[in-house]
This record gives C-alpha cells, sequence and structure tokens, in this order.
C-alpha cells in the first residue's frame, strides 16, 4: 500500500516537474527575460532576424544562446553596469567560429577578447567604438586555438590589468584602464557559437550565475501543475466510487495507470519539444513587435530636383536594395549613404554641395528597381547614379539586361552611371552561405564596364581587405555602422575622381 503511494507521488511529481518545464520553455526568450539587450533589436535601420532572435524560443533553445540562429553574428549585452571582479562563462564554438567577450563598457566602447577557430578572425584582443569599429587591435598569434567542444573561460579584473584563463590555462593578459562599473556582454559571427553559465562575480563578494533557464514564475506554474492534477485525480477518484460496484481491482491501481500514462505523455512531449520544435523557425521572421527594428520595403520620399543656387550642386541617386537602404546600421545618419554624402561634403571644402539620395528598397532586384528608375527617380535629374546590387538578383541574364536599360537611359540624359560590385560577408553562416549568383552578377557588372566605358568599383574586394578592421556585418549581406562607415571610406575617394 505505501509503496504504491510513494510511486503515485513520485509519478506525479515527475509529471508536474515535465509540465512546468515545458510551460517554462516555451517562454525562455529574451523578450521575456529583459536582463539582456539583444543589440541588433534595437537597431534604427532594421536587419532581418534582430527581433526573431529576441521573441522566438529558437535562440535560447536548450537553456543556452546560440549566436548562430537567426542569421547569427548576434550580440547580447548586460543591461546595467556592474563593479565586476571577475566573468566566467562556458562557450562552444563550432568550425569557423568566434566569440568575442565585451567588457570595461563605458557608453557604447568596449574592451573585447576573441576566442576563434576561424582563420581569417584570429583570436586577439582590443577595443571597439560605438559602430563596433576596432580602435585597438592585437592578434594573439601565439594563443592556443580553441578545440571543439565546450571550454570554460574567466576574466579577471585588477585596477590596472586583466587576465584571461580558458579551461585554466593562461590565455592573455593585459593592462587597462579599468572603468569602476562597467558593461559587458557578448558578440559573435556567423557560425553556431554558444554560451551558457555566464558567472558574474562582483568586487562585494556577490555573485550571480546566468545559465540562460527560465525559472520566472516556476512556483506558479508548477502550483498549477499540481491542482490540475489533483483534479484529474479527483475526477478519477469520483468515477471509481460511481462505479465501485464493478471494480476488480483496488481503486489504487487506476490512480497509478493514470499517472503513469501522464508521465509517459508529458515526458515525451517535453523531451519532443525541447530536441525538435524549439528549435524550428516560425514562419513569420519579418515580424518586429514592440521594437524599433523596422525593416521597410519603400524608400525615403525622392526630393524634387535640385534648384539653382550660388553654390554648385552635384545630386548622387544611389540604386540598390537593403545594403543600400542601410539596412543594419544603429542610426539613420549611419548608413553609408548618408557617410558618403557627409564624407564627399567634407572633403569638397565648400566648393561644390554633394547631395545623396537613397532609393534603397529592402528585398528589391534589378528587375523591380529598373521600372521605378525609369519612371520615377531620373526625373530627379541626378548627376550621377550610383549601383549598388548583385545579391538579390538570381537570374544573372536578367540582371545584365537591367543594367544594360539603366545605362542606356543614363547616357541619353548626360547621367554618370557608376557599378557597385555589391559585397557580402565571407564568413561561413549557418543560415545561408555566400551566394553563388553573386560572383556571376558581378562579372556581368565588369563587362559592361568594360565594353561601355562605365566605372564600376570593386566593394567586395575592399571590404574583405579591411575584414578584420570591426565587427562589420550583422549577417551575409547586412553590415553595421562599423560596415557602413568603412564601405563610406573606401568609397568616398572613387566618386570624388568621378565626379570631377
Amino acid at each position: 500500500m505505501w509503496r504504491a503511494l510513494l510511486t503515485l507521488v513520485g509519478l506525479s511529481l515527475v509529471t508536474i516537474a515535465a509540465v512546468t518545464s515545458f510551460v517554462q520553455g516555451h517562454a525562455n526568450t529574451f523578450h521575456k527575460y529583459e536582463r539582456w539587450i539583444t543589440s541588433k533589436s534595437f537597431l534604427e535601420v532594421g536587419a532581418i532576424g534582430g527581433v526573431m532572435f529576441r521573441v522566438s524560443r529558437v535562440a535560447l533553445a536548450g537553456d543556452r544562446v546560440d549566436f548562430g540562429t537567426w542569421f547569427g553574428f548576434h550580440e547580447i549585452l548586460w543591461d546595467e553596469p556592474v563593479a565586476l571582479a571577475a566573468l566566467e562563462f562556458d562557450f562552444e564554438l563550432e568550425e569557423d567560429a568566434w566569440m568575442a567577450v565585451l567588457f570595461n563598457g563605458k557608453g557604447h566602447s568596449f574592451d573585447f577578447v576573441r576566442f576563434s577557430r576561424l582563420e581569417t578572425r584570429p583570436a586577439a584582443v582590443g577595443r571597439v567604438d560605438r559602430k563596433r569599429t576596432f580602435t585597438a587591435l592585437t592578434t594573439l598569434d601565439g594563443a592556443p586555438p580553441n578545440p571543439a567542444g565546450w571550454h570554460t573561460a574567466r576574466i579577471e579584473f585588477e585596477d590596472f590589468a586583466f587576465r584571461v584563463f580558458v579551461d585554466g590555462e593562461p590565455f592573455v593578459e593585459r593592462s587597462l584602464d579599468r572603468v569602476a562599473k562597467q558593461r559587458f556582454g557578448f558578440k559573435a559571427g556567423g557560425a553556431n557559437a554558444r554560451l551558457d553559465n555566464v558567472r558574474i562575480e562582483r568586487e562585494d563578494g556577490s555573485t550571480r550565475l546566468e545559465h540562460f533557464t527560465n525559472h520566472r514564475g516556476r512556483r506558479m506554474v508548477a502550483a498549477s501543475s499540481a491542482a490540475g492534477l489533483l483534479g484529474v485525480h479527483a475526477l478519477i477518484a469520483v468515477g471509481l466510487w460511481l462505479g465501485r460496484r464493478r471494480l476488480r481491482r483496488s481503486r489504487l491501481v487506476y490512480h497509478l495507470a493514470f499517472a503513469a500514462l501522464a508521465v509517459l505523455a508529458t515526458g515525451s512531449y517535453y523531451f519532443v519539444d525541447r530536441m525538435w520544435f524549439a528549435t524550428r523557425y516560425p514562419a513569420d521572421v519579418l515580424s518586429t513587435p514592440d521594437y524599433p527594428n523596422t525593416i521597410t520595403f519603400e524608400p525615403d520620399p525622392v526630393p524634387p530636383p535640385p534648384q539653382d543656387g550660388d553654390v554648385e550642386r552635384y545630386r548622387i541617386v544611389v540604386v540598390g536594395s537593403s545594403q543600400t537602404w542601410g539596412s543594419g546600421a544603429a542610426l539613420k545618419s549611419d548608413t553609408w549613404v548618408a557617410r558618403l554624402e557627409a564624407k564627399l561634403n567634407e572633403r569638397s571644402g565648400g566648393a561644390r554641395w554633394y547631395e545623396c539620395v537613397n532609393t534603397g528598397i529592402s528585398g528589391a532586384t534589378s528587375t523591380t528597381l529598373w521600372p521605378r528608375y525609369r519612371d520615377e527617380w531620373v526625373e530627379t535629374r541626378p548627376n550621377m547614379t550610383i549601383i549598388d546590387l548583385g545579391h538579390n538578383d538570381l537570374d544573372v541574364g536578367q540582371f545584365g539586361m537591367n543594367l544594360a536599360r539603366i545605362t542606356e537611359l543614363n547616357r541619353k540624359h548626360g547621367i554618370r552611371t557608376v557599378f557597385l560590385l555589391e559585397p557580402n560577408s565571407r564568413e561561413r553562416s549557418t543560415f545561408n552561405e555566400f551566394r553563388e549568383n553573386l560572383a556571376p552578377n558581378h562579372l556581368v557588372m565588369r563587362k559592361l564596364g568594360d565594353q561601355f566605358g562605365i566605372a564600376y568599383v570593386d566593394m567586395q574586394a575592399k571590404m574583405d581587405a579591411r575584414r578584420d578592421d570591426g565587427f562589420l556585418w550583422w549577417d551575409l549581406v547586412h553590415m553595421t555602422s562599423a560596415g557602413h562607415e568603412i564601405f563610406a571610406e573606401e568609397l568616398v575617394g572613387e566618386i570624388l575622381e568621378l565626379a570631377k
């Protein structure tokens, strides 16, 4: 009798635990737990995946952070400054992955240590500014590689130095102009990098362990589960009492049978949900509830043609898709088109006023942009048209035909045409790979340029050459503010020369 009762209680407790874990797992998102800021969710010029990383379960499936989900390249920051004595965490890097721990943050600038299994992004220490451009970088040539599997890293802070250990072994030691209360966080690339068990040790001796498991409201969920289970057992008891004359077994047997079935059902669904459903991507990847990371599919209004004035005005219409629109820029003023305009006017010294009109449309191809250019934008009388395309166009032949149409229209109107070979990140991503159509489209732009005397700028080569000048990408094609800044830096000289 007592063994049966203990078995019943044990099975019920397992059922309650399974139901509670299942319910808690469904609410385990960065959106529900607001202590971590997911930087990609708060961009003024949105990038795809930024909000879904925050609001969906995928990023925290398995009760750990997977930076490779939702197009990768994510960044998370603790929401308040902390007087840190030490920071410890577990991390795992798949092939070609890297992860940086950001610390000593004041404002939006951080020191960082990068762990890596990617040859082109080796282990390093440095400092990064608001835009995520490196203001200092030292490659750790002698640092041991981080092999596959989980590792434990620990950073210990002193007044003027920090020391990093990996799996108990010294990794790097550097001087540090330490901030009394510092911000910290983590950033990774396109391939899967995972983070777990972040241990925050404060100078006052207190500690906090962040293991990315949802315990919010756990007692209430467990109590509700227990109440529901008791209610079912009560209904079973009532049914057994009403049919007591036909019973051939002890009533406890029926309760045990239900308890066993409940364990089997809830336990099975919990494990299937945890191992399968939690990692599935929902269909609506562009949804942006409650966050500024908005993606639009129309360009900003194009201003009317410039009026004559004392200063010569030079209008440049920039045609492209989301990279041109500025996807990934933290501020609208950070987009490469806005930064190009600013740099052109800085260089001109007031002798000429440059105006860059951004007609970029997210998701657009040359097929959708050509009629808009023909019917609307060419009428604004630009002096130059810059075309930044290649990533979205899958039909290489049609791509070439549309570029030729724009070029011929510009020739008739006396407008200078410039092709930009649209760059992609060269990093391997777990969500999508380097586009196979990109190189053929770049070749089309080169051939058209050579054949018809059209200037073209190889922005892929320029961005590749500066790939480790900052954290440049939010995904395969959309740049951070640092990427936009470097893009404009590399382009401004070319445009000034062509605009003479």
